[in-house]
């Protein structure tokens, strides 16, 4: 009497997950996935920043050592955690309505977008590094580092715009 030992196939694994398709059913522009990519990390550097700001606006702080108020440096604190919330807003707004565009308009909104949050976020963390400057000397060196990073989002941000096909000479690839 013989028997036979039938097996299951195995499961295979999960395929790679596809492209978000568009309302048009065609996959997003990179640019759109880089945008979308990009929403949660700003989301919770807001939420961190804007939480942490309104904190210290309502605390009662150290008085500052250098040339500033007690008032100022509420003034500030308080610009700083109106820069996170409304970096916040956009980054809420902009997730809703990028789909919301035909492919050309979707590019277009997600460098404008882009530039608002990066505008927004830098001058949240700009105001704070002022803020730093009002209880220490380190202050000056935050506020260098930002302007730096400031600098190099905006090269960064024009050659995605501008010159789009520059950057495959890089090894870059291209956004668009």
């Amino acid at each position: 009497m013989t028997t036979s030992i039938t097996t299951e196939p195995e499961p295979t694994a999960p395929s790679q997950p596809t492209p978000t398709a568009s309302p048009s059913g065609d996959s997003d522009p990179p640019i759109t996935v880089w945008l979308k990519a990009l929403l949660p990390p700003i989301q919770s550097l807001c939420i961190f920043g804007g939480s942490i700001t309104f904190t210290l606006i309502v605390a009662s702080n150290a008085p500052p050592t250098k040339h500033f108020t007690d008032q100022i440096v509420r003034d500030l604190l308080s610009m700083a955690w109106l820069f996170f919330a409304l970096a916040l807003a956009i980054s809420i707004v902009a997730g809703v309505i990028i789909n919301a565009f035909d492919e050309t308009k979707q590019k277009c909104m997600a460098s404008f977008l882009t530039f608002c949050l990066g505008g927004s976020i830098f001058s949240a963390i700009l105001l704070l590094s002022v803020v730093m400057l009002a209880y220490s000397n380190v202050g000056w060196a935050a506020i260098a580092m930002t302007i730096l990073g400031i600098l190099l989002c905006l090269v960064g941000w024009t050659a995605f715009i501008f010159f789009p096909g520059q950057l495959r000479l890089l090894g870059l690839g291209t956004v668009y």
